[in-house]
């Protein structure tokens, strides 16, 4: 995506954003799931208090990843859009017609 995005620099910009959104909202969900079901563990096979400061953190930070997550879909659709825009307004016929005569036959070749 990044060779294709990379003639139009809006949609590159859309692009980047939405995969660094992916990634911090992906580390945050995992993380945030992760402190939760080790403290819940924690809680189960121990004497240990629950819940502790380690399950609220972690349902924070999938709290906060949600947001991030959904906005990165927007940013992706975005990019598409610009992309294919740029394509409409910079579409020109330019294509080459040129009669083909070879030891296999005659023909037209089309290049675009």
């Amino acid at each position: 995506m990044k060779k294709i995005f990379a003639t139009n620099l809006h949609s590159m910009k859309q692009y980047n954003q939405a995969k660094t959104k992916e990634t911090l909202g992906g580390a945050l969900l995992g993380l945030g799931s992760t402190m939760t079901v080790v403290d819940l563990a924690i809680g189960l096979f121990s004497d240990a208090k629950y819940p502790t400061a380690l399950t609220y953190a972690g349902l924070g930070m999938v709290a906060v990843s949600i947001p991030i997550l959904s906005g990165r879909a927007k940013k992706m659709k975005e990019a598409v859009s610009s992309y294919n825009e740029g394509l409409k307004n910079s579409s020109s016929n330019d294509f080459d017609l040129n009669a083909v005569v070879n030891q296999n036959g005659f023909g037209f070749q089309i290049q675009f």
